[in-house]
C-alpha cells in the first residue's frame, strides 16, 4: 500500500520528467521489497541486508519527489529492520520517529509543518511487524517443543515397551528353559515325567505367545488411540 501512497506524493509535487523518476523508483522499490520479503522468508542474511540497503536508498531518493510521503516507503524499511534486530526495536523506531517528524519541518522548499501522520505510520507499522515476528517465531519454538516432546515420548514408550516385554518372557523363557533341561535329563530314565515336563514345557510356550500377543494387541490400541488424539489436536 505504501508504495502508492508515495505514487500520489510524486504524482502531486512532481511533473514531466520528475514525475517519470520517481515512478522508476517507485517501481524499483516495489521489486526491492518483493525481493526483501522472499530473502527474509528463506533466512538469507546477506541477500535480505544487501536489499534492505537498496530500499533505503530509493526511500531516500524518492524524497525529492514525493516529498513527505517518501516516508511511507521508509516505514516498510524500518519494520524489515525491526524484524531482524530484535533487540534494538526502540532505538531504530524512536530514530525514525524522530527524523520522519522534523525532516518535513526542516526542509523549506516542502513548506510543511512537523510530519506526525508520517511519524505516526513509521511506529505504528514497524510495532505491528514487530509483534508479528514475534507471533511467528513463538509458533516455531513451539513447533519444535512439540516435535522434541512427541520424539521422547516415543522413546520413553519404545522403553517401556521393552521392559514391559522382558519382564513378561523373563520367567516365562526360564521355566522352559529349565524344564526343557529337566526333560532331557529324564528321558531316558523316567520317560513319563520327562513326557509331563515337555508337556508343561508347551503349555508354558503357548501361555507365553498368548501373553506376547495380548501385550502386542494393548499396544498397538494405545499407539492409534494417541495417533487419533495427536491427529484431533492437530
Amino acid at each position: 500500500v505504501y508504495p502508492f501512497v508515495a505514487a500520489l506524493g510524486f504524482e502531486q509535487y512532481s511533473t514531466g520528467a520528475s514525475a517519470v523518476a520517481g515512478s522508476l523508483i517507485d517501481a524499483g522499490y516495489c521489486a526491492c521489497f518483493l525481493l526483501a520479503f522472499v530473502s527474509g522468508a528463506q533466512l538469507s542474511g546477506r541477500r535480505f541486508w544487501l536489499v534492505l540497503s537498496a530500499l533505503t536508498v530509493l526511500s531516500i531518493a524518492e524524497a525529492p519527489f514525493a516529498r513527505a510521503a517518501a516516508f511511507f516507503l521508509y516505514a516498510v524499511v524500518v519494520s524489515l529492520a525491526v524484524a531482524r534486530l530484535r533487540h534494538d526495536v526502540a532505538a531504530i523506531v524512536t530514530a525514525s520517529a524522530i527524523v520522519a517528524l522534523l525532516v518535513p519541518w526542516a526542509v523549506p522548499m516542502w513548506h510543511s509543518g512537523p510530519g506526525w501522520i508520517e511519524a505516526l505510520t513509521i511506529v505504528f507499522t514497524a510495532l505491528i511487524t514487530y509483534a508479528f515476528s514475534e507471533t511467528v517465531l513463538a509458533n516455531r519454538a513451539l513447533l519444535g517443543a512439540r516435535a522434541e516432546i512427541a520424539q521422547l515420548a516415543s522413546e520413553a514408550e519404545r522403553n517401556r515397551i521393552a521392559r514391559d516385554l522382558h519382564d513378561l518372557l523373563g520367567h516365562s523363557l526360564t521355566a522352559i528353559t529349565v524344564k526343557a533341561g529337566l526333560a532331557r535329563r529324564l528321558a531316558a530314565a523316567d520317560p513319563s515325567r520327562s513326557l509331563h515336563e515337555i508337556a508343561e514345557v508347551e503349555n508354558l510356550s503357548r501361555q507365553a505367545l498368548a501373553d506376547v500377543r495380548a501385550a502386542v494387541s494393548n499396544y498397538r490400541d494405545v499407539t492409534l488411540a494417541g495417533e487419533q488424539i495427536g491427529r484431533a489436536h492437530v
